[in-house]
């Protein structure tokens, strides 16, 4: 069976949120718990909205969590669930619905989003909750990825404002079966394999017609910057005052990329080709994401035979780093029960045992993304995504950040399937990106 591609950015449908349930639990994730701690909250009754993207029947993890969060708080807890494929049509359903007088109080918000909707006044700054729950949110921030905190900190304020308390993350890896690989008598990837080592693993484990090496997504974040970033080139500048992606690193990073399209190691990119249900039959031998296909794997019958190690790399590691927050919406009526809610996404029982199941999220606290509680029931090498944040590079969420990455989107395409020569196409596509980027939204 045929169907759209999902990438970060696109909803995990179907049942995958009840199979992940599945993932963590008992004795186990209970002791992972111990000495971590918990948020305190005031005790109160109100009621909150939260928007989430997806439908209920793929969030019943997230059900799961508001009637945890209310039994916790008193808070009664409505998710507004927005059915969209992508995070783009997500915000813009957002928009839609609060200026449509729809109450929401909170959000499960992208990097993407994140200074689209604070530098357009949607959201409340959070520097009075902070202030107020001061030992608690730096109780958590002690247990966060210094560097990665210092990343997002230059990106996400505005006006000198914060507006995001991020509570996971994702990186990116290359998902393998490991069967196929034997089967090819192939060994498996290394953490320190190149680019060579992946063409020669590609070429050899590609079966014409059915059987394929790897496949490209087009997509920022999971398609052109990892290439990018392994090596040594950039997307934006250090300030993302402008898009710099026409540079020789990046020629080279999309012109090897295209050599394995134009010798036919992956499917023609831009139509319609299951990857989760090709890896899982071992049709395809290699795919790149976050942690967030495993709900997929899981609600599809089990990720066995499946794999995860670092991105091949040319010059150095790489890989884009995208976080996901709750921010309190500024019309929202019900800012104190907002901010409970925050708190509550940051608390070791959510962080373990929800951040994966509830949108595909790593937990920001470095204790538990480590901990064997968490790591063993997903598959090997799931380790290296908390690794990656060493050396990652936040994907561009710039705030116009939607016709940005459109730009990307097509230009990435245009590349793969050789319409425009790697060359051509990074000059088109930087003009396009920088174009929007001077655009007021």
């Amino acid at each position: 069976m045929q169907e759209k591609l999902v990438s970060r950015r696109t909803m995990l449908k179907g049942t995958a949120g009840a199979g992940a349930a599945a993932l963590i639990g008992g004795g186990t994730a209970q002791a992972a718990l111990k000495g971590l701690g918990r948020i305190p909250h005031s005790k109160a009754t109100g009621e909150l909205s939260v928007a989430i993207l997806g439908n209920a029947a793929s969030n019943k993890v997230a059900l799961k969590a508001f009637a945890a969060f209310q039994k916790e708080t008193g808070i009664s807890t409505t998710p507004v669930f927005i059915n969209v494929a992508t995070w783009v049509e997500f915000f813009q359903q957002i928009e839609i619905r609060l200026a449509g007088g729809t109450q929401i109080d909170t959000m499960n918000l992208a990097t993407e989003g994140f200074r689209l909707f604070a530098s357009k006044g949607v959201l409340a700054p959070l520097d009075s909750y902070i202030a107020k729950d001061k030992a608690a949110v730096n109780h958590f921030y002690a247990d966060c990825n210094p560097r990665t905190l210092s990343q997002f900190r230059e990106h996400s304020n505005i006006d000198g404002k914060t507006y995001f308390i991020p509570w996971g993350y994702n990186t990116m890896g290359i998902w393998y079966n490991r069967a196929t690989f034997k089967a090819g008598k192939v060994a498996e990837p290394t953490p320190d394999w190149t680019w060579d080592d992946f063409q020669a693993a590609a070429k050899a484990l590609t079966k014409a017609p059915q059987n394929f090496g790897m496949n490209f997504t087009i997509d920022v974040f999971q398609g052109i910057e990892p290439w990018v970033f392994t090596n040594g080139g950039k997307v934006l500048n250090d300030d993302w005052s402008k898009c710099v992606i026409n540079n020789p690193q990046a020629i080279e990073a999309v012109t090897f990329a295209r050599d394995i399209v134009k010798n036919k190691y992956a499917p023609t990119p831009g139509g319609t080709y299951n990857e989760f249900v090709s890896l899982q039959q071992g049709h395809l031998a290699m795919m790149g994401a976050g942690i967030w296909p495993i709900n997929t794997f899981v609600g599809n019958g089990g990720a066995k035979n499946l794999a995860i190690v670092p991105w091949p790399k040319k010059t150095q590691q790489g890989s884009p780093v995208g976080l996901a927050a709750f921010p309190i919406i500024n019309a929202s009526q019900h800012k104190d029960e907002a901010w409970e809610f925050v708190k509550y996404s940051i608390s070791p029982s959510f962080q373990l045992n929800e951040s994966v199941p509830i949108e595909g999220g790593i937990p920001m606290r470095t204790s538990i993304a480590k901990s064997k509680a968490f790591l063993k029931p997903l598959p090997p090498g799931a380790e290296y995504f908390q690794e990656a944040l060493a050396y990652g590079t936040p994907v561009v969420g710039v705030s116009n950040a939607s016709a940005v990455e459109a730009a990307i989107d097509v230009g990435w395409q245009q590349i793969l399937t050789g319409s425009v020569s790697p060359s051509e196409g990074l000059a088109q596509l930087e003009q396009k990106c920088n174009a929007a980027i001077a655009q007021t939204i």
